[in-house]
């Protein structure tokens, strides 16, 4: 069979800071179904496409499309194109159909709910056997949701993948002619559940490769492509201290933080001296931070188990030891008043020096999290709404409050656009520094500017 893989990303978002944002790394979820099944399965002919590529002349059987939420309009037009075709099966994966797998659309045939790699495995033996045996149904496939007449039928979840160590590498050096910036996941999931974040729907449970197998797949990464930067894509990568003294003594004995430089997510009632001296052994030079709030009755709701004064002392022993700090932060959140924004803006204010990289987001309630079920009761979201609304601004300077869903009920107030608006300034003002372009080079691969696959 010809399979296709594309990420779902609107063509308006691959022109200027978007596509920056939008290409800047491979995505890593369907490369790890992909390389599950070429695994397994030799006889398939499996391509990639970028973005907006064109892939009716390549002829597929199957045509996979990975989505956010925010991006869940563009699978949609993609999946209606490809139907125009002939008879190709349409197959969504990804957040969103995970979330909300009763939004299944008439346009796809299929929905992977959750991990993909086994279930997309089952599907693909489904669609070669079909009317040729029994066994072979797709009632029997967990994790995938299909139509049944008019009704969406969602099957049981299927398990997580335990151990992680069975999953094979991310094929990149078949499939990508460049990495942007290059990076691996050595865990998935998050023991800490924030009211925002929607990767819990993704990854049930908190669970981790090997440090063999995270030294092998930097090995590969290397022998292919050799970047100088390694971006350690976990959504939390500092979870458990013991593991990551072994990683820094392996790096060590291997000599990797001497080979390249690394940077991860952490969180900062997990820093402390220790913490920053395991990673600076690692030659770890960069961690990114979700501060999200300087008022504590606002973290309070978004992150519960932190405070403005953890949020000071990771900012601070970071930038002591010369690990650069990356921050991001939320506002307009539906509890958030002016005072609250305005200690934000302080705080911001008050670390500019001291961080090299700032997001600032305006709330989004993506299905899946507490926030989403809030907004859905307020009836200020739907299973029917535009997709398009649930966009992100981590490029703070594109805001639309046009199309926007307002959760805060200060948002119109003048005192509170007020504030708004000295946070819009304070983030130009952070992209005019030099310090910007130092931060874009140390993440990537000078010989490349985005990602993108082979042709």
């Amino acid at each position: 069979m010809k399979i296709a893989f594309i990420a779902a990303i609107p063509m308006d978002r691959l022109a200027g800071d978007h596509r920056i944002a939008e290409t800047m790394s491979l995505p890593l979820g369907p490369l790890y179904v992909a390389s599950s099944l070429q695994s397994i399965e030799k006889d398939h002919e499996i391509r990639f496409f970028n973005p907006g590529g064109e892939m009716r002349a390549f002829g597929p059987d199957v045509v996979a499309v990975s989505a956010v939420s925010q991006n869940f309009n563009e699978a949609i037009r993609i999946a209606h194109n490809v139907k125009q075709w002939g008879d190709v099966v349409t197959v969504i994966g990804g957040p969103h159909i995970t979330a909300l797998p009763e939004t299944l659309p008439k346009s796809f045939d299929y929905g992977v709910v959750g991990e993909g790699e086994k279930t997309f495995i089952e599907l693909i033996r489904y669609l070669k056997k079909r009317g040729q045996s029994h066994s072979f149904k797709p009632e029997n496939i967990n994790g995938l949701v299909y139509h049944e007449g008019d009704k969406n039928v969602i099957n049981p979840a299927r398990e997580e993948v335990s151990p992680m160590d069975v999953l094979s590498f991310p094929d990149r050096h078949t499939w990508a002619a460049r990495l942007g910036v290059a990076h691996i996941m050595t865990s998935r999931g998050c023991p800490f559940h924030c009211s925002f974040c929607s990767e819990p729907v993704l990854w049930k449970k908190y669970r981790t490769h090997s440090v063999d197998y995270v030294i092998r797949e930097i090995r590969d990464i290397q022998r292919h492509f050799n970047p100088p930067h390694l971006l350690i894509a976990d959504d939390l990568f500092i979870v458990d201290k013991k593991r990551l003294i072994t990683m820094a003594e392996r790096f060590e004995a291997t000599g990797l933080n001497q080979e390249m430089a690394f940077s991860a997510w952490g969180r900062v009632n997990l820093v402390d001296e220790d913490m920053i001296d395991i990673l600076r052994r690692m030659n770890l030079i960069y961690m990114a931070f979700g501060i999200e709030s300087g008022s504590e009755s606002v973290l309070k709701h978004l992150k519960p188990g932190v405070s403005t004064a953890m949020d000071q002392r990771a900012i601070d022993l970071c930038y002591d030891a010369g690990i650069k700090v990356g921050c991001t932060f939320i506002i307009a959140s539906p509890e958030e008043t002016t005072e609250d924004l305005e200690r934000t803006y302080k705080f911001i204010k008050r670390n500019m020096n001291k961080m090299t990289g700032i997001e600032i987001n305006p709330c989004i309630p993506l299905p899946g999290t507490p926030l989403w079920e809030w907004a859905f009761r307020k009836k200020l979201v739907s299973l029917d709404m535009n997709w398009d609304q649930l966009k992100d601004y981590s490029v703070f300077t594109h805001f639309d409050p046009k199309a926007y869903i307002v959760l805060n009920p200060h948002f119109h107030e003048k005192k509170y656009q007020d504030f708004f608006h000295k946070l819009s300034e304070l983030y130009r003002e952070y992209l005019e520094r030099p310090d910007m372009r130092e931060l874009i080079l140390s993440y990537w691969n000078p010989r490349s500017e985005t990602m993108a696959f082979r042709s």
